[in-house]
């Protein structure tokens, strides 16, 4: 593996990189008078297209093919001309969804910006009926961009689009997380065939196709045919299903014992920790701490642990809970890690806290789990990018 893949799959160690760049194409594109702005409704049948320059009052609008990135290129010449532009940056927005990054690196390797809006964050009108079209969607992203180049951060929020090679490598995690769902659908499905005849089915192992073939239902009878040959299909997909985490599992496994990434060498790092195993260290650092975090706020953000307070002048100063505008997989994760954690890490400082805080109510240790998971995300965040051992934290060969 070359130098370039081992640094695209691990954090900088320059927690500002990424703003800066950011920040620094903001500036250029805000102060250059020939700015051409594109925003595009991208859809599973056509293209939406509105374009216009700094000083455009009426914008272009277009439709072409999905994918068509040769014909917008070639319509942005043209686009120059219509709106009296030099050769100057050309930024293109679009919302992210199926097509995911690869509409922008494509466009970023023939020099246009690109910038990946999330969906989640642009208002809509609150009325009963909004007239809503590919066009008029366009039209007005176009004008919420213009807005957002101008210094108006508000009117949504941009998307880090990571590189080929951090997206790749995050697929095996992925890919596991969607192979236990459907393990779990199998086995439910197959419980409940053997619930309309009255038995229960006892665990899925090498087993269980023997006892298919020879269990009585309560009446004494065999399972009929076609039922028992719909029980053993369902069975084979279960088998499927199983091997195939194995080998993910597996190759997880040995990229953590022998790590040739620095993304792999934290994931090593966070399964020293007593209570952090495999699927918390590999997606930890494989679909989360690439990003270049500066804080532990945007930490806490990226997860969807932040607040929401509400304070208006007709009701009282109140927190609504957690936003939830976060990466789910994530959050999910690390509160599951928080009720191992209290219970494996009894003399860390987080379970101290925990432990302080509740006052013995179910209510009150379901609210307390949140807050320790938000704090578990950021003293490992801390303890895999900057070495930071969280406090009272015990090491498995410790507990060995």
């Amino acid at each position: 593996m070359n130098e370039k893949t081992r640094h695209h799959l691990t954090p900088s160690n320059s927690t500002t990189s990424s703003h800066d760049r950011r920040k620094a194409l903001l500036e250029m594109l805000r102060t250059s008078p020939d700015t051409l702005f594109i925003a595009a409704d991208v859809g599973v049948k056509k293209w939406f297209l509105a374009a216009a320059g700094r000083g455009s009052e009426r914008p272009t609008q277009s439709a072409l093919e999905p994918f068509d990135t040769r014909g917008l290129l070639e319509w942005i010449p043209r686009l120059r001309k219509r709106h009296g532009l030099d050769d100057g940056p050309v930024v293109f927005a679009y919302e992210a969804g199926r097509d995911g990054f690869s509409i922008a690196r494509v466009l970023e390797d023939h020099g246009v910006h690109c910038l990946v809006v999330d969906p989640g964050s642009i208002e809509t009108s609150s009325r009963a009926r909004v007239a809503k079209t590919d066009r008029l969607d366009a039209k007005k992203l176009l004008v919420k961009l213009r807005n957002y180049v101008a210094g108006d951060r508000s009117v949504f929020v941009v998307a880090r689009i990571p590189s080929r090679e951090v997206e790749d490598y995050r697929r095996p995690v992925r890919e596991r997380e969607r192979l236990v769902k459907e393990r779990t659908g199998h086995q439910t499905r197959i419980r409940g065939l053997l619930a309309t005849i009255g038995l229960q089915a006892p665990s899925f192992n090498q087993d269980f196709a023997t006892w298919l073939r020879q269990v009585r239902t309560p009446d004494g009878r065999l399972i009929q045919y076609h039922l028992r040959r719909e029980i053993l299909r369902e069975l084979e997909r279960l088998e499927l299903v199983e091997a195939h985490v194995a080998e993910i599992e597996r190759q997880l496994l040995a990229d953590l014992d022998k790590p040739t990434t620095l993304a792999d060498k934290q994931g090593a790092t966070l399964r020293q920790l007593v209570s952090c195993g495999l699927v918390t260290a590999t997606l930890l650092s494989r679909d989360f701490f690439w990003r270049d975090f500066r804080n532990r706020k945007e930490v806490a953000s990226a997860a969807g642990f932040d607040g929401t307070p509400r304070a208006t002048g007709h009701t009282m100063d109140e927190e609504q809970g957690i936003s939830k505008a976060g990466s789910k997989r994530v959050r999910v994760q690390m509160i599951e890690l928080a009720w191992g954690w209290i219970r494996l890490q009894p003399d860390s400082a987080i379970t101290k806290w925990f432990y302080d805080y509740i006052d013995g109510t179910k209510r009150a240790k379901r609210k307390a789990i949140v807050a320790v998971a938000r704090r578990l995300l950021i003293a490992l965040w801390r303890f895999a990018v900057h070495g930071v051992i969280p406090e009272g934290a015990r090491f498995k060969e410790q507990a060995a």
